[in-house]
């Protein structure tokens, strides 16, 4: 696995890498623009397949617990949703449809242990830090839609469930949101839309 970025200190903070360090596992900083280049052409190296630590969904599980996920699935390669999945789909609508415009779909995390959120890139898409790259050798960069992670066990999604549930038309909920997916493109290393509106509800949520 490999992850690119700006720096390595944005390598090595990133959220999207919070299960490989909880495993022991090593993952690849690659921090030169051209390396990102290079590792989707190359796509394997030493017998190892190289493959993109902020893109597509993650399996890090093995052995017994892999054939057990292998057994659930359908047909079509898809897993039946979980008893979690299932109670946070009410969150999922919502985030989804306040969204809509830049998130492809919302889901359960397997990448996160501290985080709440993180944005990933499907998996032959352009990551955040390649489309970066490309624009800033002034080519165009089609628009491509992210995958909004959620961490299930994190304080802060456990909120934002219930109150997508008690009211998913609450101006708190939709604060919340915004400063939730604000979060989420800064760890990326994405400015946000609307910084001078963060800036408010960050202050505001301090107050509180």
């Amino acid at each position: 696995y490999y992850i690119s970025a700006d720096t390595f200190k944005a390598a090595k903070h990133s959220p999207v890498l919070e299960a490989f360090a909880s495993r022991g596992f090593e993952v690849l900083f690659f921090t030169d623009p051209v390396d990102e280049f290079v590792a989707e052409r190359l796509s394997e190296y030493g017998g190892k397949k190289l493959r993109a630590a902020d893109k597509g969904e993650l399996d890090l599980d093995d052995g017994e617990d892999a054939e057990k996920e292998k057994a659930k699935k359908d047909k079509d390669g898809k897993s039946a949703p979980t008893e979690e999945e299932n109670s946070f789909k009410p969150l999922f609508a919502y985030l989804a449809g306040r969204f809509k415009d830049v998130v492809k779909t919302v889901r359960l995390s397997a990448r996160l242990t501290d985080s709440a959120c993180c944005l990933v890139a499907d998996e032959h898409a352009h990551s955040a830090h390649m489309e970066r790259v490309l624009k800033a050798f002034n080519q165009e960069v089609p628009k491509s839609l992210r995958i909004l992670e959620i961490n299930p066990k994190h304080p802060v999604a456990q909120r934002l469930l219930e109150l997508a549930k008690a009211d998913a038309g609450a101006e708190a909920l939709a604060d919340a949101a915004d400063l939730l997916y604000g979060q989420a493109l800064l760890a990326e290393g994405s400015p946000v839309d609307d910084p001078a509106r963060l800036n408010k509800l960050v202050s505001a949520m301090m107050l509180k």
